[in-house]
């Protein structure tokens, strides 16, 4: 089963220094729920063109993960019946993932990077300010249910104000 070695920052805020992408990727993903909770299954479109499924197995810096490609059509409709969603924006510079979310998670800020090995040295960029791991305490699943949740407390207070 592939491995996935990923290091994961929350970034304060990024230096207007910062070099230009060399990709700019549109997000949205959404996460099925499983009865196992060390098991995770991603549906991810990019750029409102490809999809992708994907089981992440496990905790920490080392997981095991099952991408695959997956039809644009069937990956919308596994989407409408994600109960957990988020939408963000990924630079990809020098080899990070920088992801900048959408609402209601505007100003989140997470990058990461894939090693080759745990053995490999990491040097955070100068253009990252305010830096903390959250390699082993915050996930993309956990955001997308803050994200779910936080839109559901707003839906509710608009349905407050109409009614």
């Amino acid at each position: 089963m592939p491995k996935e070695i990923e290091r994961r920052f929350l970034v304060r805020s990024l230096d207007p220094g910062l070099p230009a992408p060399e990709r700019v990727i549109q997000i949205e993903q959404g996460y099925l729920e499983l009865r196992d909770v060390d098991k995770r299954l991603r549906v991810r479109i990019c750029d409102y063109r490809e999809a992708y499924l994907a089981m992440k197995l496990g905790k920490g810096i080392v997981r095991d993960e099952i991408p695959s490609p997956l039809d644009l059509e069937l990956a919308k409709l596994l989407m409408s019946l994600c109960k957990y969603k988020l939408k963000k924006e990924r630079r990809v510079i020098q080899g990070w993932e920088i992801d900048t979310f959408k609402p209601p998670l505007e100003g989140v800020i997470i990058a990461e990077r894939e090693l080759a090995s745990l053995d490999e040295k990491l040097v955070l960029p100068p253009w990252f300010k305010g830096v903390t791991e959250v390699t082993d305490t915050l996930t993309n699943h956990q955001l997308a249910r803050l994200a779910s949740e936080l839109r559901n407390d707003v839906l509710k207070e608009v349905l407050k104000r109409v009614l």
